[in-house]
């Protein structure tokens, strides 16, 4: 599924020039699309206790829970503050 999303996001990246009157709307569509894979990805990983691979070294569920938590907890919040400014930024441009 997450990667279904994916490539309909890109299929859907050419209607940008095809509809540039209707390009906003493309736009939300495409990042509402990346960006549930992108939750569907990061869901599946830590409901499967996957390894995460951070700066840090790795984080493992048996070895550190509270530090494997905290990692994805960061990884949730960070793909949720992304979707949303992209989607502000696209909704409310700045005219220029």
């Amino acid at each position: 599924m997450p990667l279904f999303l994916f490539c309909l996001g890109v299929v859907l990246l050419p209607f940008l020039f095809w509809l540039p009157e209707q390009a906003k709307y493309v736009l939300i569509l495409i990042e509402i699309m990346w960006g549930s894979a992108y939750f569907f990805v990061v869901n599946r990983n830590y409901k499967e206790k996957k390894s995460l691979f951070t700066r840090g070294g790795t984080v493992d569920y048996n070895e550190s829970p509270v530090r494997y938590k905290i990692s994805y907890a960061i990884m949730y919040f960070l793909g949720a503050v992304v979707l949303f400014v992209s989607l502000l930024v696209t909704l409310f441009p700045k005219e220029a």
